[in-house]
């Protein structure tokens, strides 16, 4: 029988002993980019409980925003963002999608029970995911447009779309990063018939 199978692994100690294991590497090294390269790192993270990805996903968008960490490669953009994809997409285990069985229980707002966030928390996380957006960036004018497009492949890869929570987010901050793009490439023309 496999470890994932055992029922010790879904113990409140075991749980909480993982979410330490997989929150040093975030706390200890300067870049966030390093989790990129520890293998395995997103799948345990991704067969986590909802509170726990969410935890570690603020600690992954707080360490980038601390250190202003720029993130220059489409491949780092989808890594960074399947680290957090728990702020920007619902997750099938986040509670909000059993608001039909909450209100037949007489509850009247599910996001309201337990860890799930209620309006005012998703309005801060989808600031500090905005604010990430804003460190995507790449010296090549080309590159800056892989980095902002980058974020689509990411949408598709996860089935759980989330119109009220992510989506808006990442396209608003994909449009103000696209106008630099053409200004960059304005400046590069001017550059070159000065030459």
């Amino acid at each position: 029988m496999g470890l994932i199978c055992s029922p010790d692994v879904h113990s409140p100690q075991t749980i909480s002993n993982l979410a330490s294991l997989l929150a040093a590497p975030i706390n200890s090294y300067q870049s966030v980019l390093t989790l990129l390269a520890i293998p395995r790192y997103s799948s345990l993270l991704s067969q986590q409980p909802y509170s726990t990805r969410r935890s570690l996903s603020h600690a992954v968008i707080s360490s980038i925003l601390k250190n202003e960490t720029i993130i220059e490669t489409p491949e780092d953009v989808n890594g960074v963002l399947d680290l957090c994809h728990v702020l920007i997409k619902d997750q099938s285990d986040s509670g909000l999608f059993s608001g039909a069985t909450s209100q037949q229980q007489g509850n009247k707002d599910p996001r309201r029970q337990g860890p799930y966030p209620d309006r005012e928390d998703i309005a801060e996380e989808q600031g500090w995911v905005a604010r990430m957006v804003h460190l995507f960036r790449a010296d090549s004018v080309d590159t800056q447009f892989e980095v902002i497009t980058a974020p689509l492949s990411i949408r598709r890869s996860h089935p759980f779309a989330a119109p009220a929570n992510g989506k808006e987010t990442l396209r608003s901050g994909r449009r103000t990063n696209a106008v630099h793009i053409p200004r960059a490439h304005n400046l590069r023309n001017q550059a070159v018939q000065t030459l």
